[in-house]
């Protein structure tokens, strides 16, 4: 088994934290582009809440399809760690 490790920095700008994350995921084998789309539409009417809600996304999808994939908030960024066989 090959570990991975990643750190995606919360201090970068909204479409470098979605872009960053999607790369990092599509490692593990998971698609963000539905969460992204939802994260590009609810910036535009409700821009505070947008990144929120994609992390929120991304942490339960991870949590239910992605048992390869494990994400912690550890601060200034998210430590992603991916299992491939």
């Amino acid at each position: 088994m090959h570990v991975e490790f990643h750190r995606i920095y919360k201090s970068l700008d909204f479409e470098d934290f979605l872009e960053e994350t999607s790369f990092i995921m599509a490692k593990g084998g998971m698609d963000c582009l539905p969460y992204i789309q939802d994260a590009n539409c609810l910036k535009k009417t409700a821009p505070e809440k947008a990144l929120k809600q994609f992390v929120k996304s991304i942490l339960m999808a991870v949590h239910t399809y992605c048992p390869n994939i494990s994400i912690k908030d550890d601060g200034r960024y998210y430590s992603v760690t991916i299992e491939k066989k």
